[in-house]
């Protein structure tokens, strides 16, 4: 490691350079290196960063639905159903970030994108979304849960700062709510 530090010219902390310097002893017994070691460290006192105060945790509580009806949702295959939700979003400046999480029986995924709005202001940082979710799907034997859940998108840049590409990360600010959903194949 020494050797890469100093073949690049990069400067490390102070506690590096201390140990660096202990390295130069003509130290043959392991024992003796690490009572020198424990007595550098034990010394050593390291700086306290400042944390900032502005860090609030994010986070979504969604009232409607409930996901405790037994009764399921029913609709006619290939169809739309509209699933009415309420969410109150907290510590979130841009609500345009926001998708709703629909995660149907088949494990497949969609991330919907509520309108605009659909969001009202409650305060500073506080929104409540009120919308509705369009679910639509092919026949199922039988009643199946759906989970309906808001999550953030966020961009995490690669470690290669140079290429423009971002990666999205997808932020889950609530538990999923599951609702009792079945298609039904439509009559002729």
């Amino acid at each position: 490691m020494k050797k890469y530090l100093t073949e690049h010219s990069v400067t490390g902390p102070l506690l590096q350079s201390i140990i660096f310097q202990e390295e130069k002893l003509d130290i043959v017994q392991p024992q003796t290196y690490i009572s020198a070691a424990n007595q550098i460290l034990q010394n050593f006192k390291c700086r306290i960063p400042r944390l900032s105060n502005q860090i609030r945790k994010a986070k979504a509580t969604i009232t409607e639905p409930t996901g405790k009806s037994d009764n399921p949702l029913q609709f006619a295959a290939g169809l739309a159903l509209a699933v009415d939700m309420d969410v109150l979003v907290e510590n979130v400046e841009e609500v345009q970030e926001l998708r709703v999480k629909l995660k149907t029986p088949d494990q497949q995924v969609q991330y919907l994108l509520p309108k605009p709005s659909d969001y009202k202001r409650i305060g500073p940082l506080k929104h409540r979304l009120v919308t509705q979710v369009l679910v639509s799907h092919a026949v199922w034997q039988e009643a199946c849960n759906i989970e309906l859940s808001l999550v953030k998108f966020c961009d995490r840049s690669s470690a290669d700062d140079s290429s423009e590409s971002k990666e999205k990360v997808v932020v889950e600010l609530c538990k999923p709510v599951k609702v009792l959903v079945q298609p039904k194949a439509t009559k002729r």
